[in-house]
C-alpha cells in the first residue's frame, strides 16, 4: 500500500526547455518542455535536494517512455537515483490515487521494456483541482496546466 507523506513545494522560477538549452546548471526551477505532447515528462522541478520529473495523468495505466527520461537526466547531468519520477493525479476520484501502482518503462513505439536500465523511484502525488478555466480565458500550457505560486496555498 501507499505510505502517505507531505512534500513542501517551494516557489521556483518557471522556465521553458528548448533543444540545446543548458539545463544542468538550473536550480530552483520548474522546467516545462517546449512542446505540449512531450513523450515522457510534463515538467522537471528542482529546489535544493528536491528533484522531480513530473508526469500529470488521470489514468492508472500511464507507462513512460524511458529514452526521453534518460535524455533529460543526461542533459541535467544527474543519475536516476538523484531524481524521483512523480505521477501527479487529481485528488478526486480518491480511488485513482489509492490504487495507483508502479508504472512500466516503455521502449520504442510504446512497447513495454523487458529489461529496464532506469533505476528511478516512482511516486504518486495527489493534488486538489482548484478551479476550471475555459480555453478562451487562458493560454493552454504544457504539462498539466498553469504553474501557480505554491506559497499561496
Amino acid at each position: 500500500g501507499l505510505t502517505p507523506g507531505t512534500v513542501r513545494i517551494h516557489p521556483v522560477q518557471r522556465e521553458w526547455d528548448s533543444p540545446g538549452k543548458p539545463i544542468a546548471e538550473l536550480q530552483h526551477v520548474y522546467l516545462q518542455p517546449s512542446t505540449t505532447n512531450n513523450a515522457a515528462w510534463d515538467a522537471y522541478y528542482a529546489c535544493g535536494d528536491q528533484r522531480y520529473v513530473l508526469q500529470f495523468t488521470v489514468s492508472n495505466n500511464h507507462g513512460v517512455k524511458q529514452q526521453p527520461v534518460v535524455g533529460l537526466l543526461n542533459r541535467l547531468g544527474l543519475g536516476a537515483q538523484q531524481v524521483k519520477m512523480v505521477f501527479v493525479v487529481p485528488a478526486q476520484p480518491a480511488q485513482l490515487y489509492e490504487t495507483f501502482t508502479w508504472q512500466q518503462w516503455l521502449g520504442v513505439r510504446g512497447k513495454p521494456r523487458v529489461r529496464s536500465t532506469l533505476d528511478m523511484e516512482q511516486w504518486v502525488m495527489r493534488v486538489p483541482m482548484l478551479k476550471s478555466v475555459s480555453p478562451q480565458s487562458s493560454k493552454a500550457s504544457s504539462g498539466g496546466g498553469a504553474a501557480t505560486d505554491p506559497a499561496g496555498q
